[in-house]
């Protein structure tokens, strides 16, 4: 819906904003830009997850920086 990212859709699906990778890199084809994803767009939630890919996913997000 307007107004999502990532951040919140990891927040509410995982309790864990930081786990956003993972929906990012399940969805690639789909989402070309991370800072960008528009309304209506579907994507896929991985369901379960291994400590290690949260792990990697918290690490590979405290890692981005963001434009201002």
């Amino acid at each position: 819906k307007k107004g999502d990212n990532l951040w919140n859709i990891s927040k509410k699906r995982y309790e864990d904003p930081f786990l956003w990778p993972l929906i990012y890199s399940a969805n690639m084809d789909a989402i070309k830009d991370p800072n960008l994803i528009y309304p209506k767009q579907e994507f896929e939630l991985p369901a379960q997850l291994t400590d290690k890919e949260k792990e990697k996913a918290i690490e590979d997000a405290k890692k981005v920086t963001f434009p201002k």
